[in-house]
């Protein structure tokens, strides 16, 4: 199954959880859930603060248990009213002097327990000598040390903590909806739960944001008494009009019903007072930055679908307003992959009704945008002691991952030494096993080396003893059996480093017999002059005592090597 992520939009009395399928080339809306929050009184004290944590805990638990998700970590998302929140021009842009001029900036306008806030930045833009403009948002450690230890008591790891004004900037500008050469100046409004955040954009980024306690919470309050906004669907929220409601306080002023025309006075109220601080915040930030006037209105959140509101909103400022979707990004299908590009949003089929109203999930889009985006406005405002607890975490689970390898590495290398040394000492065995059988064919070959050594050696010249041997053999007339003339007793045949000589003991029937042995030795050419006789005497045969045979050494001498080839 494709990993999950998801967003933990907090506000005061409720948590909203949007999770996300990753798949290759998108983002798919899975699942949208509402959790109740529970609060600590202001004068509990640290131990309430902590029995709401845990409740709170369990709460998200139990939600995401009941949806059968399981998440390890996520981005949580908390309001702007919760926000110091400042655009300001800075004198550089260096990053490490931004760092420190941002949070000397935001000091000046903390009220109170400066050291504790927890400070982040954005540069939203470079303008080289001028400086850089940049996006600062500070927030009270305790809020967000309570977030933070909400979230790791459900399992949860945080990789980031938002603000919902960075969040909704985010999901125009990635909507595109908005071309800043057509529209210079525009003005977003969140219509949430418990709050509207408005911000106004010029030349492409926020430059002034301001939260008002006008959630449509006071809307359904009237309007569906005993129900909770967070309970309602997109649907039942479109079902509320607040053109209806105002022309019934028309008609029914005529009336002496006192709490019908309270309702509707509360609900004209709320319509004239957004009008009006549409109004007062664009005038602020007119004088402030000196932009141009607003040309259109973005309209997100859940209460952008109340029955009513655009058409105010057009007939009250002469400005069209336009709902942002995220999910329906012109070129969406071209941007899966390419650098600083993110891959296309999506709503699974099961988030039911909220594929109808994809403007309402406009902060949780933006909040994922911030991880996938390039382009994406970043705060990031976890407390230092939760990141310093999370990269230590890390430090350990990679030692831990890298003891764990190291030792299954150790492990692997000793069975492997195990191993390999016992497969050679098989093959030893194997080996002398082998060589102790084969010794005695080893002996029969090492004697016929020999012996093909001698022949080779003996009939490499061509006066060896074989090639003597014979030539003497082809002489009929002195070796034939019926009438032989000389017979040889011992061939002594000696090559040496030197002339080399042959040494023929032999016995013949007489002189002449023995001189023509003699002569034809010499007539082989084999031999350096005529071979000489030595201590040539008569001797008896043994076993022919009548018949004597003379008896002597015929020695020859070799011709040298350079005789030899002058010869040829």
């Amino acid at each position: 199954m494709p990993p999950l992520s998801a967003v933990f939009e907090f506000q005061e009395r409720v948590c909203r959880i949007c999770v996300w399928q990753n798949l290759k080339d998108a983002h798919v809306l899975r699942s949208v859930l509402h959790v109740p929050l529970a609060k600590a009184a202001l004068d509990a004290g640290e131990s309430g603060v902590e029995a709401s944590v845990q409740a709170n805990a369990a709460a998200i638990r139990q939600a995401l248990k009941s949806a059968d998700l399981k998440l390890r970590e996520g981005s949580a998302l908390i309001p702007k009213q919760w926000v110091t929140l400042r655009i300001v021009t800075l004198p550089s842009a260096d990053p490490a002097e931004l760092s420190e001029m941002a949070r000397f900036e935001a000091e000046r306008h903390i009220p109170f327990h400066a050291e504790r806030h927890v400070v982040s930045h954005h540069v939203l833009r470079v303008e080289g000598i001028q400086g850089s403009q940049v996006l600062i948002a500070a927030v009270d450690g305790p809020p967000a040390v309570e977030i933070t230890s909400t979230l790791e008591a459900a399992g949860i790891q945080l990789t980031a903590l938002d603000v919902s004004t960075a969040a909704l900037a985010n999901a125009l500008l990635y909507s595109g909806r908005w071309d800043p050469e057509t529209d210079p100046t525009v003005c977003q409004i969140d219509v949430g739960l418990e709050a509207i955040d408005m911000t106004i954009l010029h030349d492409g980024i926020p430059i002034f944001a301001r939260s008002i306690a006008l959630g449509i919470d006071r809307v359904v309050a009237s309007l569906l008494p005993g129900e909770v906004a967070e309970n309602l669907s997109p649907g039942d929220i479109r079902g509320l009009d607040l053109l209806q409601m105002r022309d019934s306080d028309r008609g029914e002023e005529s009336q002496d019903d006192s709490s019908s025309a309270a309702s509707a006075a509360r609900h004209r109220l709320w319509h004239e007072r957004l009008v009006h601080e549409i109004r007062q915040t664009f005038e602020f930030a007119r004088r402030q930055f000196d932009c141009h006037p607003l040309s259109k209105i973005f309209l997100s959140g859940p209460g952008a679908d109340l029955g009513g509101l655009e058409r105010i909103l057009r007939t009250s400022l002469g400005v069209e307003p336009v709902k942002i979707d995220p999910f329906d990004r012109p070129d969406a299908s071209r941007t899966g992959g390419r650098t600083g590009e993110p891959q296309a949003l999506g709503i699974d089929s099961n988030a039911g009704a909220w594929m109808d109203a994809p403007w309402a999930l406009a902060s949780a889009a933006g909040a994922l945008l911030r991880e996938t985006w390039g382009q994406a406005i970043r705060i990031d405002l976890l407390p230092p002691s939760y990141v310093s607890k999370r990269i230590g975490s890390r430090r350990r689970r990679s030692l831990l991952t890298t003891a764990g390898l190291a030792a299954a590495l150790a492990i692997s290398l000793w069975v492997l030494a195990y191993q390999t040394i016992e497969r050679r000492q098989n093959l030893l065995e194997f080996y002398a096993d082998r060589i102790e059988r084969n010794k005695p064919r080893v002996a029969e070959i090492a004697y016929r080396q020999t012996v093909v050594k001698i022949l080779k050696e003996n009939s490499s010249r061509k006066d060896s003893a074989l090639s003597i041997l014979n030539t003497l053999s082809g002489w009929d007339d002195l070796f034939d059996e019926s009438d032989m003339k000389v017979s040889i007793g011992r061939f002594d045949y000696d090559v040496g480093k030197g002339q080399g000589s042959l040494v023929i003991s032999c016995r013949a029937r007489g002189y002449p017999e023995l001189f023509q042995f003699m002569q034809k030795l010499y007539e082989t050419g084999y031999f350096a002059g005529q071979p000489t006789r030595d201590d040539p005497r008569f001797e008896t045969v043994p076993h022919m005592r009548s018949v004597q045979v003379l008896s002597c050494k015929v020695r020859c001498r070799f011709l040298s090597e350079g005789s030899r080839t002058q010869r040829r």
